[in-house]
């Protein structure tokens, strides 16, 4: 992993870290009754080297097109998760919302992600 793959994680991490509390925290008013912060926090670690390694592997190094990326990884993901548990299936306002809601969220990552992988050697 090099320097600069290493910087886009971290990166992405904080912004879906932050992305998520503004996205599923302020915004959706989601319940986090009995969720550790320290679980949340772990677990970004993981999304935003996955985030980063994406967007590495598919050359995603402009804003836009990580925003674009993100948002079709997170939509397809996030629906395919509401369906695979099934509590939320039957409910429109809630795939609909659900699926936005993760695109969103990965668009964050990637785009962000995208703006690191994308500085030439000089801004790095």
């Amino acid at each position: 992993m090099n320097t600069r793959l290493l910087l886009a994680a971290i990166v992405a991490m904080v912004a879906m870290f932050l992305g998520g509390w503004l996205i599923w925290g302020i915004i959706l008013k989601s319940e986090s009754e009995g969720m550790s912060m320290g679980m949340i926090a772990l677990g970004h670690v993981f999304i935003g080297a996955l985030i980063a390694w994406l967007a590495n592997s598919m050359g995603t190094t402009t804003l836009m097109k990580g925003l674009l990326n993100g948002f079709i990884i997170g939509l397809l993901w996030g629906l395919a998760m509401i369906f695979i548990d099934g509590k939320e299936a039957d409910d429109a306002m809630k795939v609909i919302t659900g699926g936005i809601a993760n695109g969103a969220w990965c668009a964050i990552g990637m785009g962000a992600a995208a703006l690191v992988l994308g500085m030439k050697k000089s801004e790095a």
